[in-house]
Order: C-alpha cells, then structure tokens, then sequence
C-alpha cells in the first residue's frame, strides 16, 4: 500500500517539503489545540485539489500563518509526546522535535512564498 503524503513547494520550486499525510495530521491537530481557527485555516492553506495549481493566500495572511506555526513548533517542545508508539494509522512515531523540523520545512517554503511574493503549491498524493 502506497503511503499518502503532503506536499508543498516554493513558488520557484527551489524548496518542495514532503509529509506522510498521518504526521501532518497530527501537527494540525496539535495546532488546533493552540488556536482552532488558525489551525482550520492552516489545513485550508495545506492543499489544492489540483497538484497543479497554486495556493493562494493574501501575503498578510501568509505572514499571519506563519507566525501561528512559529508558535506551534515553540509549543511542541514542552507537549507531551504526539506520537507516543506506533499505531494502525500512524506507522512509526516521530518524536516532538522531529515533528517540529518537519513544521520548520514547511515554514520554510511559505516563507520563500512570501519573500517571493508569489503563490506557493500544496497538494495530496
């Protein structure tokens, strides 16, 4: 069975992130426990029906994202562990500070959204 994941790409395609769908469940569901509507909207902004097309999101409102997911790789440092073992859904489990270098990646591709100033690309495969 093919595992599902999240991909997402600067709008130059110099920086492409990829997550198993599963760990970036768990991040947004962590997110939501820090701002929910942040964290809707941080999925909202995750994905395009489309690989091909782009997400677009206002540079403010990009800013604002980040800055949430700034704060939710902080607050992953002192959470108990997200992925205590490994289950039916969650193949192997990540510790804190790996899920936290997988948030800092896609960060790091919004960011080069907004220093670019234009749309990035987000999808599902």
């Amino acid at each position: 069975m093919k595992r599902r994941k999240q991909i997402f790409e600067s709008p130059d395609g110099s920086l492409s992130v990829d997550v198993f769908i599963e760990h970036w469940e768990v991040i947004l569901a962590f997110a939501r426990t820090t701002d929910a509507a942040l964290g809707d909207f941080a999925e909202a902004c995750s994905y395009s029906s489309d690989p091909h097309d782009v997400v677009r999101v206002a540079t403010h409102d990009l800013e604002t994202i980040v800055a949430f997911l700034f704060r939710v790789r902080t607050n992953l440092e002192s959470a108990a562990p997200l992925e205590p073992e490994p289950t039916a859904d969650i193949l192997e489990n990540f510790s804190n500070s790996e899920l936290g270098r997988m948030l800092g990646d896609v960060i790091g591709v919004l960011r080069e959204a907004i220093r670019l100033e234009r749309p990035f690309r987000a999808w599902r495969e």
